[in-house]
């Protein structure tokens, strides 16, 4: 026994020679490796990603999905926004950072471009700029072989740090920090997985992981922050008043989210924030900076033990942010913040104030009603609301906005989010239909952004859900209008950055002659006799709106500022919102108060400044302009100094923009006339495309010409030219579409230009439905019996509003029949007439009936208002649940009965409702509701419902009168 002994003793002794000869300590010669196969039923892994950006639907130990052994981890995300940063995030036993250390892992997933790091910790040395101990992540290999398992490996994690070392110590120079970096007692803790994921749902599945060899680190306390010994860093972004500058400059701020861009690419669109999906991805970060671009984020949530976001000081707080986000210039706490969400704000403000201490960042955010209280909060609060494609008015978008900011604090700061396409989920749903997408015209985007300023607003936002890059019709015409605003909104920064909302200016203008429109009588089979009449009325309909109109759409915002009065003139076109006509006028006169007497006027554009002749007149200085074309600036100022460098600005501004407008005009030009085309083929040309599109083409020639001539300025005026004649056509083709119907909502492809082929398509359908034995689906429409309408499931909803009363009921005085639908709020009994009311006192929702897919549906109504809607300018409200409150029918001055129509595509079979709703007070009646499926597809089957059953002959009010009027349903919206 006693050699036995001996020996073990001396492997021993052994053992420890060769460790203390290699330098190394006993403890490494200890080591073993670790190994997990996620085979327990409780997760390893935690995800770390934006909640506004991507959405987890499924974290779970998946027996179905597995590399090896029983199970592995799975994570189902869905993401909204592209370029969304995800970070699976694992914790390995501590080990200490040895020569062979290697992670592994098997990895699946739905897209490529994850990629496998792990974290080593420095105990031993403070990062003198977060005051934390020093983290170093380092990367391994990348996932491509998408629908595979592939196994990711981050190895020679020892050397890559050794060569990391010279750039942190540089970076610790740089921070004041003489002498080197303490190395001793590093570890490895940390196994992350980093995905920069696309739009859409995703699958990630983790498998068999393996690490080592592990040698237990030795064990440290918590990380403690370590007092500051440097100077107090200044904010580089700071209120003046009401004023944000940065960097001690008047600053508006120009954003958008990131979609993958090249950062160098987002600068030359002039924009200069770009909201990052992740305040951590320090890598885009340095991209942004090295482009001269700010950045803005969504900053952490505190978490609890339990991984689960946790808002109370006492038990849980932030970590300092480092200099690794000092790119970041705004703090953004999200998109449509809700009022109930008030409490979890305030605590969440608290915390990343506690934090951001060295920085002091201002703090932004988009919130959906309590304007006033969160204007306290935020330094710069965000509101918005989506107006193109809806009955909204560009004139009525801007008095939202006027509205929304008197609901705030005065003196707050305001911003906006700008509606650059219309939502995904719109344009998927119309892709899977087979129908063309919804397209956002580029004047849609100078109204709003224009609208913004006018209303006092001191910074906006492009909102995208894809890439500027995009190819689908109308993106290439986005990015170059952005473009452009983005150059005049650099050029009057000085002005629109610290201006202040005055008077409004006297603004009129003459129209342009009236057009011949008779060659847009209707195609068809129609009588020679009822052809001349079609002319006489469009001649006729069109003379009236060019005069009655014009003097409503002209308005023209003045902004007073240190350098003088800024005029915005802007010609808010009533149905711009779905197709911007000419837009264009001769001989305007702007008249503007308080201006003084040796001011002189200024017309500033991105091409040229010059001055205008003016004149003392009654109310005020007035100045004339020989044209005008839907948006300009003149600035009323004695200040000769500033104009020089207005001038100076418009130098460097003038070939890129005249450029710009150029090739915006080329690419409508493209989209226009495949449009046109497609819409001749199906036999509803128009005449006068013959002539528009060659002049159109004419002014595009003339305008390459004056640019290779640097004419600059004469070249963008010639590209414009252009531009106003494919919007010429463009709302000839809508408007011959759109003005047979009851409102353009009515219809769900005249919301806009691009869709105007599916509308002459569905109507051809309807068609071919003439003489169907039809039903209504809403059998208590006639609201008659309110046994029965509880009964079948009608639903009341009344919202509590301090010192409002509300009504929802049955009511005599129907159209026909006793009883009809009444809604209706007023102030309570001795209370003032509010200001504004956010909410809807009451809103009434009919039972769901079945419609199925290939199904057109007829909808239809009578509508009342017995006094006017007020205190909100969405008034009184109907829509149906097919497309939703975007197409909603507005009513708000006092009406007697009127007679609603709509029709609808059913893509996919569902269950469909209406919406009867009253925003703001007033007294709305409703009633003869109905919902009639037309079977376009029946064959054999009709007369017969969807289920079979025989259904009754229509009667009087049958859903295709309107044919004996083609194209539409007759008559222009009395929406008001």
């Amino acid at each position: 026994m006693k050699p036995l002994r001996w020996r073990r003793s001396s492997i021993q002794l052994l053992a420890l020679a060769l460790c203390i000869v290699t330098g190394a300590a006993p403890a490494v010669c200890a080591a073993r490796d670790h190994y997990d196969g996620f085979d327990g039923a409780r997760p390893s892994w935690t995800i770390v990603h934006d909640r506004t950006a991507a959405r987890v639907t499924r974290h779970a130990r998946s027996v179905e999905v597995r590399r090896e052994g029983q199970a592995a981890e799975l994570f189902d995300v869905g993401v909204k926004v592209d370029a969304t940063l995800l970070q699976l995030v694992c914790q390995l036993p501590k080990a200490r950072l040895i020569d062979d250390m290697k992670l592994s892992l098997w990895f699946q997933s739905t897209q490529d471009g994850a990629t496998l790091a792990a974290r080593v910790v420095f105990p031993n040395q403070i990062d003198p700029e977060s005051g934390t101990t020093l983290i170093v992540p380092v990367e391994g290999d990348s996932y491509s072989k998408v629908g595979q398992w592939q196994k990711l490996e981050c190895t020679d994690i020892d050397r890559k740090v050794r060569k990391m070392l010279p750039l942190i110590r540089k970076r610790f120079q740089n921070a004041g920090v003489p002498g080197d970096i303490d190395v001793s007692g590093r570890y490895v803790d940390t196994a992350i997985i980093n995905i920069r994921s696309s739009r859409g749902a995703s699958r990630f599945v983790v498998d068999a992981l393996r690490f080592g060899p592990i040698v237990e680190a030795e064990p440290d306390g918590p990380v403690q922050p370590v007092e500051r010994t440097e100077p107090e860093v200044e904010p580089v972004a700071t209120f003046r008043s009401s004023f944000l500058n940065v960097h001690g400059q008047p600053f508006f701020p120009r954003i958008i989210p990131y979609h993958g861009e090249q950062p160098a690419d987002l600068a030359k669109q002039g924009l200069n924030v770009v909201w990052i999906p992740n305040y951590e991805d320090t890598r885009l970060l340095a991209d942004l900076n090295r482009a001269g671009l700010w950045a803005m984020a969504v900053p952490p949530e505190p978490r609890g033990e339990d991984g689960n976001p946790r808002f109370d000081p006492s038990s849980v707080h932030l970590a300092p942010f480092g200099p690794d986000t000092a790119q970041i210039l705004f703090w953004y706490l999200g998109t449509k913040i809700q009022p109930d969400e008030k409490a979890k704000m305030m605590a969440w403000l608290e915390q990343i104030r506690s934090a951001d201490r060295t920085y002091k960042r201002q703090i932004m955010g988009d919130v959906a009603g309590l304007e006033r209280s969160y204007s306290r909060q935020f330094s710069m609060l965000g509101v918005q609301r989506p107006a193109v494609h809806t009955s909204l008015s560009p004139r009525n978008y801007r008095n939202w906005l006027t509205e929304h900011r008197n609901l705030a604090h005065p003196g707050s700061f305001l911003w906006t989010w700008i509606q650059t396409e219309a939502s995904p989920s719109v344009n998927e749903i119309r892709e899977s239909a087979g129908w063309r997408p919804l397209v956002v015209e580029p004047e849609q985007l100078r109204l709003q952004v224009y609208a913004a300023l006018s209303a006092g607003y001191r910074g906006i936002g492009f909102w995208t859900c894809t890439s500027l890059d995009d190819e689908r019709p109308g993106a290439r015409e986005r990015k170059l209008m952005m473009a452009l605003l983005n150059m005049e909104l650099d050029l009057l920064e000085p002005l629109i950055a610290t201006g202040s909302v005055g008077s409004p200016a006297k603004f009129t203008a003459q129209g342009p002659a009236a057009r011949n429109l008779k060659g847009l009588a209707t195609p068809g089979r129609m009588s020679r006799a009822d052809r001349a009449w079609e002319q006489e009325l469009n001649d006729r309909d069109n003379q009236l709106l060019s005069q009655e109109e014009i003097a409503r759409d002209l308005e023209a915002s003045v902004l007073k500022t240190d350098l003088g009065r800024l005029v915005l003139p802007v010609w808010y076109a009533d149905e711009a919102q779905y197709v911007p006509g000419r837009m264009a006028g001769n001989n305007a006169k702007i008249i503007a108060e308080g201006v003084g007497e040796s001011a002189r006027a200024w017309e500033i554009t991105t091409t040229d400044v010059h001055e205008l002749a003016s004149e003392r007149v009654t109310g005020g200085k007035q100045v004339s302009l020989d044209r005008f074309e839907m948006t300009t600036a003149i600035l009323f100022t004695t200040n000769q100094t500033a104009v020089e460098r207005f001038r100076e600005k418009v130098r460097t501004l003038a070939e890129p923009a005249s450029r710009v407008t150029l090739e915006l005009a080329r690419a409508k030009f493209e989209r226009v006339s495949a449009v046109d085309a497609d819409l001749t083929r199906l036999g509803r040309g128009q005449k006068d495309a013959i002539n528009i599109l060659p002049m159109a083409r004419n002014r595009i020639d003339q305008a390459e010409k004056l640019l290779q001539s640097q004419r600059y300025h004469d070249a963008r005026i010639a590209a414009g030219e252009a531009l106003q004649l494919l919007r010429v056509l463009q709302y000839a083709h809508w408007t011959f579409a759109a003005h047979r119907f009851y409102t353009p909502v009515a219809s769900p492809h005249t919301l806009c230009f691009q869709t105007l082929p599916d509308h002459w398509e569905m109507i051809a359908r309807i068609g071919r439905t003439a003489g169907m034995p039809v039903k209504n689906l809403l059998r208590s429409g006639d609201c008659e019996d309110k046994d029965t309408m509880v009964a079948e499931g009608w639903k009341r909803t009344e919202t509590e509003i301090p010192d409002v009363q509300s009504t929802g009921e049955l009511h005599a005085g129907a159209h026909q029949g006793t009883y009809c639908l009444r809604l209706a709020a007023a102030p309570a009994p001795g209370k003032p007439v509010p200001v504004s009311v956010a909410d809807r006192p009451v809103t009434i929702t009919t039972p769901p009936v079945t419609v199925y897919k290939g199904q057109l549906v007829y909808i239809s109504g009578w509508v009342k208002l017995t006094v006017p809607a007020v205190g909100n300018l969405d008034g009184a409200v109907f829509y149906d649940s097919l497309l939703g409150p975007s197409a909603a029918l507005h009513w708000r001055a006092v009406t007697d009965w009127k007679k609603f129509e709509v029709i609808r595509e059913v893509h996919e079979t569902t269950d469909l409702t209406l919406t009867m709703a009253l925003s703001g007070l007033g007294d709305v009646r409703f009633d003869d509701l109905q919902i009639i499926p037309l079977d376009v597809e029946s064959g054999g089957s009709r007369g017969g419902g969807p289920n079979g059953t025989p259904v009754s002959r229509p009667g009087k009010g049958a859903p295709w009168d309107f044919l004996r009027r083609i194209p539409g349903f007759g008559g222009k919206s009395d929406s008001n």
